[in-house]
């Protein structure tokens, strides 16, 4: 089964998601109308949160990259120095 929220390929037997922490419920019955409306609040803002995690995290990445491109291309403008004894 999939994760509702992340999409992540889950086993059946799982209670949550070992990638995002969605609590997967299993019903016996039906449930009401009541339960299903707070079921699709719950999940769309725990798939919200999930999307906003993933960008702040893509944000960081290249944050991150930038950082370290900067970082390689001053160590490459200084040049080596050759010592002589």
């Amino acid at each position: 089964m999939k994760c509702p929220v992340c999409n992540t390929e889950c086993m059946e037997n799982l209670q949550f998601c070992k990638v995002c922490a969605w609590e997967f419920n299993i019903y016996v019955s039906g449930i009401s109308e009541q339960e299903k409306k707070l079921y699709n609040q719950k999940l769309k803002i725990a798939q919200k949160n999930w999307n906003e995690l993933n960008t702040l995290r893509i944000g960081t990445i290249e944050k991150e990259k930038k950082t370290q491109k900067a970082t390689d291309s001053k160590i490459m403008n200084l040049g080596f120095v050759s010592l002589s004894i």
